[in-house]
């Protein structure tokens, strides 16, 4: 899978969080998801803050959507 925001690819990766995760989390489609953990849309800024409360709540926001 393609993710340009290194911290949630590896999250992804090591298990600690899914893409189903996200599609809760922010209420879209698993297409949805995959174009903005991709970079081909951007995530608004209540998507990200959504994640950033719901998946990552001890990382800061700046490093989480860092590229």
């Amino acid at each position: 899978m393609k993710c340009i925001f290194p911290l949630i690819k590896a999250s992804i990766e090591e298990g600690n969080v899914s893409v189903g995760d996200f599609i809760v989390a922010l209420n879209l489609s698993e297409d949805e998801v995959l174009m903005r953990l991709s970079g081909e849309k951007e995530f608004d800024i209540n998507e990200a803050m959504n994640v950033n409360k719901q998946l990552f709540p001890d990382v800061p926001f700046e490093k989480l959507f860092s590229k």
